[in-house]
């Protein structure tokens, strides 16, 4: 940790929009003597259409605020991202680097507001939970070691490699739904109890090739019911190789 008593260097900035251009970006940083040890907290707040807007082409009614503190291999934070019609993200960040950058966070989503709740009948109360245990070395590979997004009863996983410099990809998932109310929201007049599939995508980061396994459980629709059925898929899509 780091003593109270050590000299400490601090960098402050602070941006207002101006008329027109309404919303606020903070950052605060300070490093003891030894510049090794680091307090950090940057905020930034965009009523809608403000600076963040017309900088990033994005930003209605996003507040953002980052703060931690640590040794600069060892940080740890907690992050808290909300805005119109997103919802609301909040999690735990650790950040270590030795000869890689190694990233942790565990958190939730609320999706209060977001348009797809009513679309897909979700809820307002619905809830889902993250973690992510993710590095990224010198030549542009992330190595995702672990993703989980958990809501209720429904759960996604996913364990790969992805490298930036080829926008290459590869890795396993599984995913499962439990949830017949939001399944007859997506797929629009048909009815399931239970939908899983698992299986490998690799290839093109925006265009991989996806083979899996699917499970679907009843009741089906009107004219027809299911009681269970089983399937194995290969997906392609079109695009150029590596190579």
């Amino acid at each position: 940790s780091n003593p109270d008593n050590k000299e400490k260097r601090e960098i402050r900035l602070e941006v207002e929009g101006l008329e027109g251009s309404p919303g606020s970006f903070k950052l605060f940083l300070s490093l003891d003597d030894t510049l090794r040890y680091m307090t950090f907290k940057i905020s930034a707040d965009d009523p809608g259409k403000g600076i963040l807007y017309h900088a990033t082409g994005f930003g209605q009614g996003l507040k953002f605020d980052l703060e931690g503190r640590g040794e600069l291999s060892d940080l740890n934070g907690k992050l808290h991202v909300s805005g119109k019609d997103i919802g609301t993200v909040s999690s735990d960040i650790n950040v270590r680097y030795l000869e890689d950058v190694h990233i942790r966070l565990s958190g939730d989503y609320l999706p209060e507001g977001a348009p797809w709740i009513e679309k897909y009948s979700a809820g307002p109360d619905m809830r889902a939970d993250f973690r992510v245990d993710a590095g990224i070395n010198r030549n542009r590979e992330i190595h995702l070691d672990y993703l989980q997004v958990k809501s209720g009863e429904n759960e996604a996983m996913f364990k790969g490699e992805i490298n930036l410099s080829y926008l290459d990809s590869e890795g396993n998932f599984n995913i499962s739904i439990n949830d017949p109310l939001f399944l007859s929201n997506v797929l629009k007049g048909y009815t399931l109890n239970r939908l899983s599939a698992n299986g490998s995508i690799k290839g093109r980061l925006y265009s991989p090739d996806i083979d899996l396994s699917l499970n679907a459980k009843g009741p089906g629709n009107e004219k027809f019911s299911i009681s269970e059925i089983n399937g194995d898929a290969f997906v392609r899509f079109p695009g150029r190789s590596r190579d």
